[in-house]
């Protein structure tokens, strides 16, 4: 959706009834993504005035049209759930991500540096051809490092967040027409393309084993009934949930957001944990019933669910 509005607004030099689909683009992009659309909102804005856009009969209809298809949700749930919705939405998803982190440990300023290595080396060469040539608009090198210099700053990083500016990277480093660069810098290039990547598969070996584990215990437990318990946190609940389709558990000392959706009135008849976890639980005796990698799926005792129960009465 970003794509789509960048590229509508670089149509609408040739024709203005593009900012309809600017103004679409734009309200997809909100509704997917919330807050994270910004970066193109901002940069947008910014390119209109330095372009000198006349905000005519068709530029305010593609505003109308982002108000309608990026807001109107916003104003039901405002409307609906008042300050509840707003501290949920804006205050833990918005404003605690961007400034305290949610979800993993603390990243430092270059933690995006792994994914944007190959353009680096090149980065120099395509800024002087954007100067020297001046042949890609404006709001491309503007939304690129909006959204590079966005999120290093906020402090939950994940890999996946700068994914929307890899494309207008691409753009900007790429040699001018005509323009052939020396064979050095093209066998750098491979070179750290190929460190880069072997770099990247190293660090997530360990992630892939435990998505891996995490669907086959799943799948596994897609053929069991009643809630399914998650430990110690819900960061893989919506993995579990995709793959064994059953509702989801946790208590109320679970620190995440999605935890509010999951909250148990009951015990879980299973649950998912760690398996190095098996044993050290203080509220349920656990019968192991698969184990795949580093966790395991078992069942909740009975007998632990009455004591349980009888200590909520």
């Amino acid at each position: 959706f970003i794509l789509l509005a960048v590229y509508a607004y670089v149509k609408t030099t040739d024709n203005a009834r593009w900012w309809l689909v600017v103004g679409l683009g734009c309200g997809l992009a909100v509704m997917t993504k919330g807050a994270a659309a910004l970066p193109l909102l901002a940069a947008l804005v910014f390119a209109a005035l330095w372009d000198r856009k006349q905000f005519g009969r068709e530029l305010g209809a593609g505003l109308v049209l982002f108000i309608i298809v990026g807001g109107t949700w916003h104003f039901v749930m405002i409307y609906l759930y008042g300050k509840a919705f707003l501290s949920d939405y804006l205050g833990q998803h918005v404003l605690a991500r961007a400034v305290s982190g949610v979800d993993e440990a603390h990243q430092g300023i270059f933690f995006y540096l792994p994914a944007l290595g190959v353009f680096l080396p090149l980065l120099p060469f395509g800024l002087y051809r954007l100067w020297k040539e001046k042949d890609v608009p404006l709001v491309i090198p503007i939304l690129c490092l909006s959204i590079l210099l966005f999120y290093t700053l906020i402090s939950t990083k994940h890999a996946w967040y700068i994914v929307p500016a890899l494309p207008f990277l691409s753009i900007l480093v790429a040699p001018a027409r005509g323009i052939a660069l020396r064979l050095w810098v093209y066998v750098f290039v491979i070179v750290l393309s190929i460190g880069v990547t072997f770099v990247n598969q190293t660090r997530l070996q360990d992630l892939k084993a435990a998505h891996a584990s995490i669907a086959e215990l799943s799948i596994k437990a897609s053929r069991d009934s009643g809630r399914l318990g998650v430990s110690p946190d819900i960061d893989i609940g919506p993995e579990v949930l995709f793959y064994s389709n059953r509702q989801l558990c946790v208590d109320a000392e679970t620190q995440h957001t999605m935890a509010r959706m999951a909250l148990c009135s009951a015990p879980p008849a299973h649950m998912i944990l760690p398996s190095q976890d098996l044993g050290q639980s203080a509220k349920f005796h656990l019968t192991p019933l698969a184990i795949s990698g580093a966790f395991a799926y078992c069942r909740v005792d009975q007998a632990s669910v009455d004591q349980q129960q009888s200590d909520l009465k």
